[in-house]
């Protein structure tokens, strides 16, 4: 089988989304194109396809329903509604398709996902079939499977051995800051804040990842070298430091937080940025898989303190393995190996 993976990468997970997808339908023998539409590098399909659209040589849909008439495919996924919406408008104009389906990257029914025509509506999770439907996307095309996972954070590694691997002390208490979406002022606030919490707990350690060289320098000079911070401008292996520590800041994207409850990890969300993350947020402290705090503060205190006791740490990851589902990328390859039923032109969703 052929398969195309449709994304418009502009910050959320649906890069993360598409390689999940990608990596467990090659693991079933399948061929897959990535076709990232913004950011692409190099000549990949992508790009070309951008350079087509600035030198004139046609709107976006027309290039892609040239691309996929030179480039047939079994089945297409679009990981966020702008792809979907793009082939929405193939669609409407009568142009066939194979079996379209749409994967939803965070908590919540995006604006215009109503307006695409798509065969299947993948949602991360049952709770949230009321919302789409309500939106208008028909009930029987609504597929509540969970959000797909990178292979990495399937491994099911203990949290020993994943501390081993990295080499984090197990007698530590391990926490892990993303500063993706942070500003230099709030990261170096946060960070301050996060001393005093050190002060306070000498067995704890802080590792911060995302930062940047220029960031990092200034961060480091202001902390004065404390030993017990560590920066990182990336994770060599995400899964395995996100598994051994005892708790998670991160903002809310979608992605980050549904792999960081698939590992098990305590979760503090903070400051959601964008309608897409309060929504992600109101979704897993509604039940109980994470705690919320709005900015750097006293809040972020009190959230780590909670965490402190191990009953609270392990009653959310209850939550999580209950609410969360580990299968979500599996099922999604066998929907797209299940033959699709033939589409009439017409049908409700056609975007106008």
């Amino acid at each position: 089988m052929k398969a195309l993976i449709v994304s418009c990468e502009a910050g959320g997970g649906c890069t993360d989304i598409s390689v999940a997808v990608k990596e467990k339908l090659e693991d079933h023998g399948h061929e897959v194109t990535l076709f990232d539409l913004y950011r692409d590098k190099g000549e990949t399909t992508g790009s070309i396809f951008r350079k087509k659209a600035k030198r004139g040589a046609g709107s976006q849909s027309d290039l892609m329903r040239q691309y996929l008439e030179e480039n047939p495919y079994d089945v297409i996924i679009a990981a966020d509604v702008l792809s979907a919406i793009l082939l929405s408008v193939l669609r409407s104009s009568l142009i066939s398709l194979p079996k379209v389906i749409y994967v939803a990257s965070d908590y919540t029914c995006a604006p215009f996902t109503e307006d695409t025509w798509c065969d299947h509506y993948v949602i991360p999770s049952q709770k949230l079939t009321a919302e789409f439907c309500r939106r208008g996307i028909p009930k029987e095309k609504v597929i509540p499977l969970g959000m797909p996972v990178r292979k990495m954070f399937l491994t099911g590694i203990g949290k020993a051995d994943a501390g081993a691997e990295i080499g984090l002390a197990e007698d530590r208490y391990n926490i892990l800051m993303s500063a993706v979406g942070l500003s230099g002022r709030k990261l170096f606030r946060t960070v301050r804040m996060l001393q005093t919490y050190l002060d306070r707990n000498r067995r704890a350690r802080l590792i911060v990842f995302g930062v940047n060289q220029k960031v990092g320098r200034r961060l480091q000079t202001r902390i004065e070298n404390d030993g017990r911070i560590t920066l990182m401008q990336e994770l060599s292996t995400p899964a395995m430091y996100m598994r051994a520590c005892d708790v998670m800041i991160a903002g809310a994207q979608g992605s980050v937080s549904t792999e960081a409850a698939v590992l098990g990890t305590a979760l503090i969300q903070y400051m959601p940025s964008s309608a897409y993350e309060r929504h992600n947020a109101e979704f897993f402290s509604r039940y109980g898989m994470s705690l919320v705090v709005k900015r750097p503060g006293t809040g972020l205190l009190r959230a780590l303190k909670v965490l402190e006791d191990e009953a609270v740490r392990r009653d959310m990851i209850k939550a999580q393995r209950f609410h969360i589902s580990q299968l979500a990328t599996a099922e999604i390859c066998n929907l797209a190996e299940t033959p699709a039923l033939s589409v009439e032109t017409g049908s409700a969703g056609v975007l106008i």
